[in-house]
């Protein structure tokens, strides 16, 4: 059984996610919250397996900054933004998190298969945000073990500091390996407005993961 909770402003689709959730076998909604606020105020991450978040919540917290505080809390927790809004910078999540833009659900079974691989670490990112942003021509076999350490950690939400700190390196030999990881791939992050550290997070997670 896993253990949901449902981050939406909209309080009719609130009602019908969380009905037809619970109808689900496998899924047991512990409650629906209409905003970042309340969410925090209100819910113990401990208690839940996932969550399914809106990102544009309204005046208050958004739905990466409860995701960010929840996860601190429960580092395994299941994260599922479903949203119209693009934000790349949840990638930095890390793992055990599934993207579906609102418009792309076609079916409750979509959003069900992203509870399920966020509950169970994997990750899912529609086609919609990882194609907006640039593609790796080579695979990570280009890449020096160094390297790929360092992708690896930034992939599950490792700080500079703390990748540093693992490696036995300082933040600038950090950043100067994510910058040529990404230059040998192909990719030129001055090509983009997006932050090193979230390309850096999709094109590991592109070249190790399926993505829808």
């Amino acid at each position: 059984m896993i253990r949901v909770v449902v981050v939406e402003d909209e309080p009719l689709l609130a009602e019908l996610l969380t009905e037809t959730l619970q109808a689900h076998a496998d899924l047991e909604v512990r409650d629906f919250i209409a905003s970042g606020k309340q969410a925090l105020m209100n819910i113990d991450p401990q208690d839940l397996d996932a969550a399914v978040l809106d990102i544009d919540l309204g005046p208050g917290p958004d739905g990466v900054e409860v995701a960010t505080a929840w996860r601190a809390v429960n580092p395994n927790l299941g994260l599922v933004f479903m949203t119209n809004v693009i934000e790349p910078a949840a990638l930095l999540l890390g793992r055990g998190l599934a993207y579906l833009p609102k418009r792309r659900a076609t079916s409750i079974d979509a959003l069900i298969e992203c509870i399920g691989v966020s509950a169970s670490g994997g990750v899912m990112v529609d086609s919609e945000i990882s194609d907006a942003l640039p593609a790796a021509p080579v695979g990570l076999a280009a890449l020096t073990p160094h390297q790929q350490r360092i992708l690896r950690a930034i992939a599950t939400g490792a700080s500079n500091k703390k990748i540093a700190s693992d490696l036995g390196v300082n933040i600038k030999s950090v950043e100067n390996a994510t910058a040529s990881a990404l230059r040998t791939l192909g990719i030129d992050g001055r090509d983009t407005e997006v932050s090193v550290r979230v390309l850096a997070a999709l094109t590991y997670l592109r070249l190790t993961t399926q993505m829808g």
